[in-house]
């Protein structure tokens, strides 16, 4: 991803020096998205780039940090105001939990997202049916999700978190089209975005 990403950030900004804002749920190491950032970001720092870490939770005591490999680095948790007094020339976002603040990001700010999973392409995430049989879902989110929910049981059972989480997945899924770049590991979630509303020049498959 170093020199793959890297370049879209600069097709973005162009030559020269840059903020870059990485924004994330968590600042500590509870999964595969802090793994991989707590690895690309020293590499982005050492082509010049100045760089900006939001996430929604601050460090753990006791658990590994992102920034390990990247001391000195400023570090905001869900401060919008930090953000703006930072001036990010891009957003590189990896999914905050709140589908509003990333959308107003991509508002704000040329935004680069990298797809981890199927935010914004799913209600549950999970691109699963249970019944009648297993079968991988290939439908593009929309209304008839939420027809199709309970009978081929693609995630909980209970109709109030249901409808919350279709607003949310409805709210990243407008937001894809409005980002300047979308990153993908694979040629199958890159034809998921685009299927979602990504413009399929914007999407690069960056593997992992």
């Amino acid at each position: 991803m170093a020199s793959g990403g890297a370049a879209v950030f600069v097709g973005i900004r162009g030559r020269g020096n840059m903020n870059l804002l990485v924004a994330t749920t968590h600042r500590a190491i509870v999964g595969g998205v802090e793994t991989y950032l707590r690895a690309v970001l020293p590499l982005l720092a050492e082509r010049g780039i100045e760089l900006g870490l939001l996430t929604a939770f601050g460090p753990t005591p006791g658990q590994g940090d992102i920034l390990d490999g990247c001391p000195g680095v400023s570090a905001w948790v869900n401060d919008l105001a930090a953000v703006a007094a930072f001036r990010p020339d891009v957003v590189f976002t990896h999914d905050l939990p709140d589908a509003g603040m990333d959308a107003a990001l991509a508002e704000r700010y040329p935004t680069v997202r990298f797809a981890h999973n199927y935010a914004g392409m799913c209600v549950s995430g999970t691109k699963y049916h249970a019944a009648p049989g297993r079968q991988a879902c290939s439908r593009r989110l929309g209304p008839g999700c939420l027809a199709a929910y309970f009978p081929r049981r693609c995630g909980g059972l209970n109709p109030v978190s249901t409808l919350r989480l279709y607003g949310e997945n409805r709210t990243r899924q407008a937001t894809l089209g409005r980002l300047r770049s979308v990153l993908v590991a694979s040629r199958h979630m890159a034809a998921e975005v685009i299927r979602n509303g990504a413009p399929a020049d914007r999407v690069k498959v960056v593997p992992l």
